[in-house]
Order: C-alpha cells, then structure tokens, then sequence
C-alpha cells in the first residue's frame, strides 16, 4: 500500500501485538530487534527460534556424483561451486558472477546457477534481471564456466556433484537461509552474506566464509579460498557443516524447543 496505508497497517498491527502476544518468535536476532523498535514487543515476550530443515532428507536424494558433472559439462578436475534460487535482484546472482570474473583461479571453477525467473508481479524485472545475468557472463567471457541448470526438481542430487555452495543474497529472513542449511547438510562448504547479521554458530574457515553483502571483493577472496583447498580440506569443512546442522538447525531438535516454548505459556 502507499505510506499512508503503511503506517495505518503498522499502528493497527502494533495495539494487537502489544495487547494480544503472549509469545513471540524470531527467526533472528535482526528479527528480535525490529519486533521490539517497531511493533514494541516487549523483550520478555520475545524467543530467537532459528530455521530448521530435516538433515536425513538430503541423505535420501544423493546422486551419482560424477554422473551428475558429466550431465552438467564439469570435468572431474574443476572445483564446482552451486547456487540454488530465483534468478532475482535479491539473490545475487550478478554479483556472483562478477566475482567469478575476478578470481584468479576461475579457469580451475565452474558455477552452476539452478533455478530460473518466477511467475508472479516480480516477472518482468526478473526477466530483465536474467537477461542482464546472460550480458555479463558473456561480457565477462565466461560461458565455459557458468552452467544454467533451470529450475530442477533432484537439488539434493545436484548438491552432491558439487564441492561448495554459494549464496550471495542481498537481503534474506534468516541469517543462515533454507538452501544454504540444506548445502550444508549435504556437507558443503558454504559461503554466504552476512545480508542480516552472522549466523550464529557459524565459524569462518570451518563451515565456510561469511562475507559482506554487496561485496565483490570478499566474495573473490571467498571462491579463490575455496578453489585453492584440497578436495580432502574442502570435505572435512563439510562435514563440519554437517555437524552445525545437525546441532542446531536439526528440524527435531528445533522442534522440541518449540513446543516447550509452547507449553511454558499454556
């Protein structure tokens, strides 16, 4: 709606939520504060919750690693690195592909963006968005190094033929999204933004490299680091990612906290 409409929607929100919640929760700390700067959610009122996937899911989709590369046109030498999402302004793409350009090791990597514009209002800028993707890449002489996979229904497989995941997002919900959680349980290494805040848990160099949003620089430091570790490094950062998950984003684990959150208030 216009600015008007906003601010009636957020003062109208604000007296149900100040005289309505009992709890309320966030999927972050970024999240915690806007409830409380913008909605007066006392603090007390408030739980940080995060996001939570089901880790043995992505166990059950494996693929035939070198199957799936020779599909894809990756030769068995070639660091793959994977993102997964809408071809959007939001998710980033470009800002990938330009740091690909960059990197001194691209002719050692190989990008595979899976996924594709969406129906929707967004349409048209999407569209325009891929069409811009698809200037750079070729701009960038760069068509022997980035794959576009279009939406695919085996990602869990796709993870498997790749050996990191890359997610550079200007804006997200959650510090640490669905797809990258979902990499990580598949035990990638992961790269992502730090768009709202550091996931928590979250250590650089063991799971992975958290760099700034926007920032093309650190995200070609970040492939370069990822291209230059041994297969061998790259799989114990994995298995290390495995682990947070299973830890703390485990869909059982999280939902056990739920419903004691639940509980405490009934």
């Amino acid at each position: 709606g216009n600015r008007l409409v906003r601010q009636l929607k957020t003062r109208a929100f604000r007296t149900i939520v100040t005289r309505s919640v009992r709890l309320a929760i966030a999927t972050g700390q970024h999240v915690e504060r806007d409830l409380i700067q913008h909605f007066a959610i006392p603090p007390e009122r408030i739980k940080v919750l995060p996001n939570a996937i089901s880790p043995e899911k992505l166990d059950m989709g494996r693929g035939d690693r070198f199957e799936l590369r020779r599909a894809l046109g990756v030769r068995d030498d070639e660091v793959t690195l994977i993102n997964v999402g809408r071809l959007d302004v939001q998710k980033g793409q470009e800002l990938l592909v330009e740091a690909l350009g960059r990197a001194e090791r691209k002719q050692a990597v190989k990008l595979v963006l899976v996924g594709d514009v969406t129906a929707g209002a967004n349409h048209r800028p999407m569209l325009q968005f891929k069409r811009d993707l698809l200037e750079r890449i070729d701009r960038l002489d760069l068509a022997d190094r980035v794959v576009l996979a279009g939406w695919r229904d085996d990602v869990p497989a796709m993870l498997t033929a790749a050996d990191a995941y890359v997610h550079s997002a200007r804006w997200e919900g959650p510090p640490l999204p669905l797809a990258a959680m979902e990499a990580m349980a598949a035990r990638l290494p992961v790269v992502v933004t730090d768009c709202v805040g550091h996931p928590e848990h979250f250590e650089n160099g063991r799971h992975g490299h958290v760099v700034a949003s926007e920032n093309v620089a650190e995200l070609v430091s970040a492939i370069d680091g990822i291209a230059s570790l041994t297969p061998e490094a790259r799989h114990e950062m994995g298995n290390h990612a495995r682990e947070l998950i299973d830890t703390h984003h485990d869909l059982r684990v999280v939902g056990r906290r739920f419903v004691q959150l639940v509980e405490s208030i009934l």
